[in-house]
């Protein structure tokens, strides 16, 4: 969307502000009710809003492994929108990009040791549906010890 040259990157983040004004979401996969070019709207708001209330880039829990679902994962917003929530709950933020992703990590645990296990059902289809985009994340978490066990492969590991 633009208007007189001036363009809106996230037109969906009022609409989701909007349901956000009573808090945050409750379960998980709210965002995937929405049509996919409005995930990058969906994670603005997420960190937005991760942000403005004092949390800093980084996992709050201490679990050895995580789930995310990969066969509703079209696009690489809507990884970060899984990951978040995989690791920091409903609406939790867990990195917008590969910076971004590198800064939680970092700021996760210590570099150079495990830091979780990532279970990853449906790999398959995210490998397909993210391309490249799926390497560049794949490196990142290899790089801050994050193991991967792709479920439906029939192999740990994803590489």
């Amino acid at each position: 969307m633009t208007f007189f040259g001036y363009g809106m990157p996230f037109p969906y983040a009022g609409e989701i502000w909007r349901d956000w004004a009573q808090g945050p979401p409750s379960v998980t996969g709210t965002w995937k009710e929405l049509p996919p070019r409005a995930h990058e709207s969906w994670l603005h708001v997420a960190q937005s809003a991760w942000f403005r209330s004092g949390r800093a880039a980084k996992r709050y829990g201490d679990a050895s492994s995580y789930d995310i679902g990969g066969a509703g994962l079209v696009d690489i917003a809507g990884f970060y929108c899984a990951l978040g929530e995989s690791i920091n709950g409903p609406g939790g933020y867990f990195g917008s990009n590969l910076s971004a992703l590198a800064d939680c990590l970092a700021n996760s645990g210590p570099h150079g040791r495990q830091l979780f296990r990532l279970r990853w059902s449906d790999f398959e289809s995210s490998r397909r549906d993210l391309g490249e985009d799926l390497a560049e994340v794949l490196a990142v978490l290899d790089e801050f010890g994050v193991g991967i066990d792709a479920v439906d492969s029939g192999t740990s590991g994803a590489g």
